[in-house]
């Protein structure tokens, strides 16, 4: 073989198998914020300018009409099961190392469908985050783009009280890193926005520590939406659509 053509084929060996070992790409995150409305749907929205592409829950479905006239159809999300990460890319987008359970949110946004939405719950406990964290895989994503998602979760059952949570965008060997949310708690309805620009991969992972060491420290998620967006800017969120839930 010509040494040139060999130097090049394992070269793109390399490449590839860096690609599958990576987690795409770093999260921006944005201050978790309190929601308080269904016009948090909007903020992602950024009055039009921004494209969706993609709204999923865990558990259950509704289609939400926000106060900024979107109509959003949340589709049920997978359980893809339980998997050492950082996964392979060869497998599916969806929910890794959780399970899917109803009803953990009996407060109110005002809108009953988006109520649905927050009481979706995909849950995990942190016994296995030395390995296997709960791990949110986005999917279907080109390469290139940019990307704004908006994150939510929501438990307020009297059982969740004092857990709190942190996503991260990148897992290794039990070291959380990358762009990281900060801690917030489990018990409010909390929307956290990060952009980001798809790499090779095709996908995205969110994973989610546990910050609080109370109970069985379980990490838990609700859904999201994903939109596209020409600029890599954080879209603002408005005080009247939501409140900071940060923690420190």
């Amino acid at each position: 073989m010509n040494p040139s053509v060999s130097k090049l084929t394992r070269a793109l060996g390399l490449a590839l198998l860096a690609v599958a070992a990576t987690h795409a790409a770093t999260v921006s995150f944005q201050t978790p914020t309190t929601i308080t409305s269904d016009t948090a749907l909007d903020t992602a929205w950024n009055g039009g300018a921004n494209t969706l592409v993609q709204a999923v829950s865990f558990g259950l479905t509704a289609t939400v009409t926000t106060g900024g006239g979107q109509t959003i159809a949340f589709t049920s999300g997978a359980d893809v099961g339980d998997f050492d990460i950082p996964a392979s890319s060869t497998t599916g987008a969806g929910v890794y190392n959780g399970n899917l359970q109803n009803d953990t949110y009996a407060g109110t946004t005002g809108d009953t469908n988006f109520d649905t939405v927050l009481g979706s719950n995909a849950w995990h406990n942190n016994a296995s985050d030395a390995t296997r964290p709960l791990t949110v895989r986005i999917g279907n994503l080109t390469p290139g783009q940019n990307y704004v998602v908006s994150l939510f979760t929501a438990d307020d059952r009297a059982g969740s009280a004092g857990r709190s949570q942190a996503y991260w965008s990148g897992f290794s060997s039990g070291t959380f890193s990358g762009g990281t949310s900060g801690s917030f708690s489990q018990t409010t309805p909390t929307m956290v926005i990060g952009i980001f620009t798809a790499d090779a991969s095709g996908y995205q992972d969110i994973f989610i520590a546990q910050t609080d060491n109370v109970g069985y420290a379980d990490t838990h998620f609700a859904g999201y939406t994903l939109y596209a967006t020409p600029n890599f800017v954080h879209p603002s969120i408005p005080s009247s659509v939501a409140s900071s839930s940060s923690q420190t």
